[in-house]
């Protein structure tokens, strides 16, 4: 999932939810390396910072835990996670 909002500030208030967009992908393993790929099609606004955090899905559509967010803006061409951002 990808949003505007950090994941915090969505749990806390859940009417953010419905600004989050979603880009459901399959994995198969446990250690395979993988590249996701967001653009305009997705309703990117490159001046715009996005927060994107990865919600496990099992066979039986059991959620896992939620990973840890990154964020990240097109303009700036900088993405970090924490307190780190990379330029």
């Amino acid at each position: 999932m990808f949003s505007e909002y950090p994941l915090a500030d969505i749990l806390e208030k859940t009417e953010l939810l419905n600004q989050t967009l979603e880009k459901t992908f399959e994995l198969t393993g446990s250690e395979n390396p993988f590249t996701m790929q967001l653009g305009t099609i997705d309703n990117i606004d490159p001046s715009k910072k996005y927060y994107i955090f990865v919600i496990p899905k099992d066979s039986n559509d059991t959620l896992g835990e939620v990973s840890n967010e990154l964020r990240f803006q097109l303009n700036t061409q900088s993405y970090g996670d924490g307190n780190q951002t990379v330029t």
